[in-house]
Order: structure tokens, then sequence, then C-alpha cells
């Protein structure tokens, strides 16, 4: 009986060093979000402060917005244009873009950086004439 015993002891002993279901349900717990998404398709899966360099991906994507109102306040103070306005959509990338009445006041006059326009049907460049 007691080698019996002895085999049972050791069995359990291994078998509580080798639950890979524990450990794996430990490593998902620590890594998925507390509300996780309805699609994976939506993201935001991983919990926060999980992985250094998914954290830093996610403040480069959601801080474009900032680095762009923070370039559009820079170029306002550098150019003394109050309507002066810098973005990015999909279809022309990055601009800036001054009103009619502020074009004499952009760098460079009214055929400066600040006064090229794209045609949106062509998407040729071009400079506009004052």
């Amino acid at each position: 009986m007691k080698a019996g015993r002895e085999r049972s002891a050791a069995l359990a002993e291994v078998i509580e060093e080798f639950d890979l279901l524990a450990d794996l349900a430990a490593e998902l717990t620590a890594g998925l979000a507390e509300r996780l998404p309805v699609s994976l398709a939506d993201g935001e899966v991983i919990r926060p402060g999980y992985d250094a360099v998914l954290d830093e991906l996610r403040s480069l994507r959601d801080g474009g917005k900032q680095y762009i109102a923070t370039l559009q306040q820079r170029e306002r103070d550098r150019t003394g244009i109050p309507s002066l306005t810098v973005g990015h959509n999909r279809g022309f990338g990055s601009y800036s873009a001054v009103t009619h009445r502020s074009t004499a006041r952009a760098p460079g006059g009214p055929a400066g950086a600040h006064n090229r326009s794209r045609d949106r049907t062509t998407g040729d460049r071009s400079a506009r004439g004052g």
C-alpha cells in the first residue's frame, strides 16, 4: 500500500507542476482586456500595459490627432495666419490650407507653399494664381 501512496503523491506533484491549462488561463487573464470587443476587427483585445511595444504603437496611432493639432498651432504661430489649418485624409494625405483672404500672408505669397491646390478628379497639384 505504501508504494501506491508514494506513486499517487508523486503523480499529484507532477500533475500540479505540469498543469498547462492553468498556466494558459493565467496568461490569458493577464493579457486580455477586461471588456473584450464583440469582433476581433474592433481591436483592443490585448490589455494596455501587457506589451510595451503594442502600447507604443497604440500611442502613435492615438497621438496622431494631437500631433496634427500641435503642428497646426506651430504653423499658425510661425506664419501669423490664425485661419491656417493642417489635416490629413485618405484622399489627399497631409495638407495645410489657408482661407482665400489669407493667401497673401502665406509663406511665399499667393503662389507659396500654403497656396497649392490638388485637383479632386485627377489628383494633379498646381499653384493657384492670385
